[in-house]
């Protein structure tokens, strides 16, 4: 049996029929379950978004117009990795 928990949820009614109806063969806890998980996924993903931000130098982005500076670019910074001047 797998790691689960019974969870109650209060839901509008609205919802619950249009889950029904798409439901098909598959569960409620199934389909709430795959979309809780999504949205917790998009909910990290944009945590990591926002601690991201402000981390690129304003020379930076102006290096990846195109296909062959950012090609430079990347080759630029695994130079200094490997002679120990990079992050």
């Amino acid at each position: 049996m797998s790691d689960t928990r019974l969870v109650h949820l209060r839901l509008d009614k609205s919802l619950v029929e249009a889950l029904d109806r798409e439901a098909g063969d598959r569960s409620r806890s199934a389909i709430v379950t795959e979309a809780l998980a999504e949205y917790l996924r998009k909910r990290r993903l944009v945590a990591v978004i926002r601690g991201a931000a402000g981390s690129l130098s304003p020379e930076e982005p102006a290096a990846w117009r195109s296909a062959d500076a950012t090609d430079a670019w990347v080759r630029e910074r695994r130079k200094e990795w490997d002679q120990g001047t990079g992050a």
